[in-house]
C-alpha cells in the first residue's frame, strides 16, 4: 500500500522534536544543535548538504536546468 502526501506528512511531524530556547539560553541551545547533528550518520549528512545545495542553485538559477557531471571549459592551454 502506497501512502499520500499527507500521510508522509503527519508520519514526519510525529518525528518532530520543538525545543525552545529563551534569551539567554544560547549555549544550551548550540549544545542541542550538536548533539542533533552528530545522531545523523555522516553519509546522511552529506546528503542533505547535497539536496540543499541541488535547491540552491535551482532557486539561484531558476532558468538553467541542472545538468549532473564536470563543466566544461571554453578555455584551452598552449604550451609553447
Amino acid at each position: 500500500m502506497r501512502c499520500s502526501d499527507a500521510e508522509a506528512r503527519n508520519a514526519a511531524r510525529e518525528q518532530a522534536t520543538v525545543r525552545v530556547y529563551r534569551p539567554g539560553e544560547e549555549a544550551a541551545a548550540v549544545r542541542a544543535d550538536a548533539l542533533y547533528w552528530d545522531a545523523i550518520p555522516l553519509d546522511e549528512r552529506a546528503e542533505f548538504v547535497w539536496q540543499l545545495s541541488l535547491e540552491l542553485y535551482a532557486v539561484s538559477n531558476p532558468n538553467t536546468p541542472y545538468e549532473p557531471g564536470l563543466s566544461r571549459s571554453v578555455a584551452r592551454v598552449v604550451r609553447s
